[in-house]
């Protein structure tokens, strides 16, 4: 291959990885809106329990739901800020082509457990939206609505890590080695 078209691939992938990164971005601002969201709801459910008397069952079962989103929407900015699970005693060892390695099969292993969210999230909530399963709670609220949150936020995952990946295919580093301050390098200049 030459320079020409490897320095052309990893333009595209870096072109790729920004839209990825602004998808990601989003996702994040979600998922804190949710945690904000979750926080207000627990204050709201302790005070209406221990100081009106009036416990309301739904505001937990909210901020359950609210915990999904939380969890999916985050996921991707985790990866993409490199704080997933790494044996760094291992990788700082390994010189920057077994990291690259590493990382390219670390980040395969992300794209399959996306897969698996995607497609049994969307089994899951297809099943539930089939069946009519609401909530047993005060809401009664469709289950396949939160559930469908599950394979979202697979797509997510797998949109990071495929761009991620087609980068340290092209020889980028997007993961600096263990024990550095700023995990990811989004190539955003």
């Amino acid at each position: 291959m030459s320079t020409q078209s490897a320095s052309g691939g990893a333009r595209i992938a870096r072109v790729l990885d920004r839209g990825a990164a602004l998808v990601s971005d989003l996702a994040a601002r979600l998922a804190t809106i949710a945690m904000l969201a979750s926080l207000a709801l627990v204050v709201f459910g302790i005070c209406a329990r221990y100081f009106a008397g009036r416990p309301q069952s739904w505001a937990d079962e909210l901020v359950g739901y609210l915990l999904v989103a939380i969890v999916m929407f985050a996921a991707t900015d985790a990866l993409r800020e490199n704080e997933h699970i790494a044996i760094d005693i291992l990788t700082s060892r390994l010189k920057p082509m077994g990291r690259r390695i590493v990382a390219l099969l670390g980040l395969v292993a992300v794209a399959l457990f996306a897969l698996l969210l995607i497609f049994k999230g969307w089994e899951m909530a297809s099943f539930s939206k089939m069946v009519g399963l609401n909530s047993n709670q005060e809401m009664g609220a469709p289950l396949w609505v939160v559930q469908s949150l599950v394979p979202l936020g697979g797509i997510l995952l797998l949109l990071s890590a495929a761009t991620l990946f087609l980068r340290v295919l092209a020889g980028d580093e997007v993961f600096e080695a263990p024990g550095e301050v700023g995990a990811v390098q989004r190539g955003l200049d």
